[in-house]
């Protein structure tokens, strides 16, 4: 015996309302994952904008700026010399592992070839660069280090609030459509 009208009515309304929700939370996850990856490496590149004017000389108060963003960011920051000057290392927010160091470290030596702002990725790390230029015109790099995941850290919760809420907006609908 078929099922009654009523209840393939249901089941097609039911089908409906889902295939819509996990098409919605699978373009606003997609949409909003690359949207808050990009904002957070926008705002790295600001801040070590900002902070490039006022890098020489390597003023406590400049030192204090780099632990503070550090710390508040969660990224590693090291200001890298062209020449044989010591390099300057923060990681009041992220310690960078000793086992990448010496990647990083040739990396960076690339990019004080021909200093530029950018953003790129090195194995599990991703490092945004500002050029800065000495009180004696030589060039030296501020580069932001934090691992590639804690870009897209913080939207989880988000997502999880949205789930939520389709899940309650699929009961609200599946009584409503038992009740017409």
């Amino acid at each position: 015996m078929l099922p009654s009208f009523r209840f393939r009515l249901l089941i097609a309304f039911l089908g409906v309302v889902l295939i819509s929700l996990a098409v919605f939370l699978g373009l606003v996850w997609g949409f909003l994952r690359s949207y808050i990856r990009e904002a957070k490496i926008e705002e790295l590149h600001l801040r070590l904008k900002l902070l490039s004017l006022g890098v020489e000389p390597m003023s406590p108060k400049v030192k204090d700026a780099l632990h503070d963003m550090s710390a508040e960011m969660g990224v590693a920051l090291w200001l890298v010399y062209s020449d044989d000057r010591p390099d300057f290392y923060v990681s009041d927010g992220y310690a960078i592992p000793e086992a990448d160091l010496p990647r990083m470290q040739a990396a960076l030596e690339k990019e004080l070839l021909q200093p530029r702002s950018t953003a790129f990725q090195r194995g599990d790390l991703f490092l945004v660069t500002q050029p800065v230029t000495t009180a004696d015109q030589s060039p030296a790099l501020l580069v932001a280090m934090t691992p590639a995941a804690n870009l897209e850290g913080g939207w989880m919760h988000l997502v999880t609030a949205m789930r939520d809420a389709a899940l309650f907006g699929l009961a609200i609908s599946l009584v409503l459509a038992l009740l017409i």
